[in-house]
């Protein structure tokens, strides 16, 4: 018996195409916002989602690659795991969630975002990869640079970048800037953080809201995304 025998036409009869046709969608979205992302072990796992276990046992036999196996093996408990920090306290607000997603596999996510039915589950993937690609694919290759006081939250929710505290270190970023300009966030100031420095222009990009926890409890401002230049640049 080979990979190529028996076992394929009785496969091929019992394949989730519908969970496979979503796990490579989703796949293709993670590569095209630069995730490295090995599909194999999902797509095993739906080959034979349908299969009996002595099947799908007598299949993982043939695979000479022990660690796909492996990573095929323990692919639903990861999932499953995954999804539970999702609605625990460890995602309880963006901030935590992008902390928890950005630390986690990207076979993993990309597991839960196609087999998961909660809704807040794949609701906060969905979020994770579109503030992802507003910037990533917005500004593709430029750095991110924090100024002023910026706390942990939004350095997690956005990503790795520089700090700069007075606009002298933003003038030095900009001098070594390839692009002769640079994304900078701003805290509670908004996008008027810059206003006083006249040799600077900024051009808000992207801002991001609190939501309004209850009437007594408003919507509050938590950063905005700006591109910066020298004035006349």
């Amino acid at each position: 018996m080979s990979w190529r025998g028996d076992y394929v036409d009785h496969a091929t009869a019992k394949v989730d195409t519908a969970a496979l046709s979503q796990l490579m969608k989703t796949r293709q979205q993670m590569v095209e916002l630069a995730f490295n992302v090995d599909p194999a072990a999902a797509v095993l796992y739906f080959l034979t989602a349908r299969m009996s276990e002595r099947d799908t046992t007598e299949m993982q036999k043939l695979i000479p690659r022990k660690g796909l196996v492996e990573a095929w093996r323990s692919l639903e408990q990861e999932g499953k795991q995954l999804a539970k920090q999702l609605t625990s306290k460890e995602a309880a607000t963006p901030s935590r969630t992008w902390k928890l997603l950005s630390a986690s596999r990207p076979e993993t996510i990309l597991f839960v975002e196609t087999t998961s039915r909660q809704q807040a589950v794949t609701q906060k993937i969905r979020n994770f990869f579109g503030k992802w690609r507003q910037v990533k694919q917005r500004f593709p290759g430029q750095p991110i640079v924090y100024y002023g006081s910026i706390g942990l939250d939004v350095q997690w929710y956005l990503g790795p970048g520089e700090l700069a505290g007075t606009p002298e270190q933003l003038a030095q970023l900009l001098d070594g800037s390839r692009s002769g300009d640079l994304l900078v966030v701003c805290a509670k100031a908004g996008a008027r953080c810059l206003d006083d420095v006249s040799w600077l222009r900024a051009q808000p990009l992207i801002e991001q809201w609190n939501p309004a926890l209850s009437r007594w409890v408003p919507a509050q401002h938590r950063f905005t995304l700006l591109r910066v230049e020298r004035a006349g640049g």
